[in-house]
């Protein structure tokens, strides 16, 4: 039995480019609408926390989890659309713990 991609499903029925955009576009839509809400919610927390010494690396840490989601949407565009996005520089930690919010 032959494996069907949904790439190839949308391709035979809508058109290869138009197919591929399309699925983008669902899928990326609610990804991209999840990441906007991750991000503000996280720079709320943060922000609150800020006054204790805890909001510095709840927010590095966050924005760990934010590069995360610009990969997902990297290999999304990759996969569905041809585009090789490059991503971003790798992040090098600076030593010990007090280090480690500032190189995030």
């Amino acid at each position: 039995m032959k494996r069907i991609t949904p790439r190839g499903w949308l391709a035979r029925h809508y058109g290869s480019p138009t197919g591929a955009e399309l699925l983008y576009v669902l899928v990326g839509a609610p990804l991209g609408l999840l990441g906007i809400v991750y991000v503000a919610a996280l720079g709320y927390v943060s922000t609150l926390l800020l006054i204790t010494l805890i909001g510095l690396p709840v927010l590095a840490a966050g924005l760990r989890g934010a590069r995360a989601g610009g990969a997902l949407h990297r290999r999304l565009a990759r996969m569905l659309l041809g585009h090789p996005i490059e991503g971003p520089s790798r992040v090098r930690p600076s030593q010990g713990f007090v280090g480690w919010p500032p190189s995030a």
